[in-house]
């Protein structure tokens, strides 16, 4: 699973494994893990950013990690030498738990939080809470609501849009059996609409998508970003507004139904909420 990472948690894998093989040591001391991490490029990934916010992790505790270091007081067997191996098990979990097509940072975040607040570990100082929380808050990862989880989210398909009743005429809450549903629009759904729009061979899925795109637009726009907007009573819309970041193992990228795939698999795993995570006694500085 950790060969189809994306690139931050590329990054963050390959630093940890080659600092083990620098030192060779048959496992990385979690202290010399955390140093590697600080001093990785803000420009590959987030977490040495956040592991340098002394609301993250206080000076004096990230000092005297340096200090152990340097002086030679950390051992490179036994009980601090078995971090990587549980590490990565803990992000492929995490991973496969959540069905996602690969492996990001927020996985690797959440698997270091892990072993922060285990045993020994709550030594290093590092406030895990806020930790996750600033890693999500700079990733534009968000926690849905309490209001978004009574909803049924449904991925459309292109054919919703293009055949049948037209779209904010059908009662979807009342056909689909719930409560409130939320219609989501993939970008590649929206691809393949104005594809339709420019090809006049096809008359009436022609004439339809010219109904169809202008009334999407005008929905999707009149709520303010990642928010869904209403359509009828018990149903609203939220178009996704990129690509999907990855596909599933054997799916061609460039088909279109691939592509519809793959946004749904990534809407499951990245959740669609409306508000930043939970910081009950966090204080975060701003973005």
């Amino acid at each position: 699973m950790l060969y189809r990472s994306d690139s931050s948690a590329r990054v963050i894998i390959d630093a940890l494994q080659r600092t083990q093989d620098v030192r060779n040591a048959e496992a990385i001391s979690p202290h010399v893990a955390l140093l590697a991490l600080v001093q990785l490029p803000v420009a590959d990934t987030i977490l040495p950013r956040v592991l340098c916010d002394d609301t993250v992790w206080p000076p004096a505790h990230r000092e005297q990690v340096w200090k152990q270091v340097n002086d030679g007081q950390i051992s490179y067997s036994g009980k601090v030498g078995t971090f990587l191996p549980p590490l990565i098990a803990n992000i492929e979990a995490r991973t496969a738990a959540e069905a996602a097509p690969v492996v990001v940072e927020h996985y690797v975040v959440d698997a270091l939080a892990d072993f922060l607040t285990s045993g020994d570990n709550r030594g290093f100082g590092v406030n895990v809470d806020a930790l996750r929380a600033r890693v999500g808050q700079l990733s534009g990862r968000m926690t849905a609501s309490e209001e978004d989880r009574q909803k049924t989210w449904l991925v459309a398909d292109t054919n919703l849009f293009l055949e049948y009743t037209f779209f904010i005429d059908v009662a979807w809450n009342t056909e689909l059996g719930h409560d409130r549903v939320v219609l989501v629009v993939p970008a590649a759904m929206i691809r393949e609409l104005d594809a339709f729009k420019v090809d006049p061979r096809r008359e009436r899925q022609h004439r339809r998508t010219r109904q169809v795109l202008p009334r999407l637009r005008e929905i999707a726009f009149a709520a303010p970003p990642r928010t869904p907007a209403p359509v009828r009573d018990g149903v609203e819309l939220r178009r996704l507004g990129r690509e999907p970041s990855a596909s599933p193992d054997g799916r061609d990228p460039p088909v279109p139904d691939n592509r519809l795939i793959a946004a749904a698999l990534e809407f499951r795993w990245n959740p669609p909420g409306l508000v930043p995570p939970e910081l009950t006694g966090v204080t975060l500085p701003p973005p």
